[in-house]
């Protein structure tokens, strides 16, 4: 019993890790890969290995977290700095009409085209609450 409760212990502080580290996988990564020497003369060979192995880190170019990311353009209130939602590939597979779109992963600030902020992502939710009631 000891060992099966250590090895879920063992099993939650790796995935709390991965999570820690900001990686997102997608298939643009995949895609990538055959420009890489194009892409390390650009952005610089660490910054395009850890774009590649999905990993997002303070200081990347902001060029190459849009090529290497699902990203969309989030509206932002500070001056000069740009906001974007990372999503993994969920975000371009087919929805009905009723499902809501899934939550992003992450949540970028851009300022001098580098990325100074990562954030977890916020979640969707199809309601709103106003006054103690909820608004669908």
């Amino acid at each position: 019993m000891k060992k099966i409760i250590l090895i879920f212990a063992l099993i939650v502080l790796a995935l709390s890790s991965l999570q820690a580290q900001n990686v997102v996988t997608c298939a643009k990564q995949e895609l990538l890969q055959g420009q890489k020497a194009q892409l390390s003369k650009q952005y610089g060979s660490e910054q395009v290995e850890s774009a590649l192995n999905g990993e997002i880190k303070e200081g990347m170019p902001e060029g190459l977290l849009l090529k290497a990311f699902n990203t969309e353009s989030v509206k932002y209130d500070a001056e000069g700095c740009k906001a974007y939602n990372i999503y993994n590939d969920d975000i371009l597979k087919k929805r009905k009409p009723n499902m809501p779109k899934p939550n992003p992963l992450y949540f970028v600030i851009v300022s001098d085209k580098k990325v100074v902020k990562i954030k977890p992502g916020e979640k969707n939710s199809r309601y709103k609450i106003r006054n103690g009631t909820i608004i669908y």
